[in-house]
């Protein structure tokens, strides 16, 4: 992802989710498991956002049911 490649992020989410995870990187707990890890939470939320982004903005993806 480039730095001018929003792909459904507001400025304000992208400024957000980059101190949170400073913030989890200075100030959070030691390693974790993959299903406990804030960072990995954080991660895994931001590329949920994204597909949903992409799945309302895609012509050629199937209708919601």
């Amino acid at each position: 992802m480039g730095l001018f490649s929003h792909e459904g992020l507001s400025l304000g989410y992208r400024f957000k989710y980059r101190m949170k995870k400073i913030g989890l990187i200075f100030g959070g707990p030691a390693q974790l498991d993959e299903a406990h890890d804030p960072k990995m939470r954080l991660k895994r939320e931001k590329e949920d956002r994204r597909e949903a982004w992409h799945r309302e903005h895609d012509p050629d993806s199937p209708p919601p049911q």
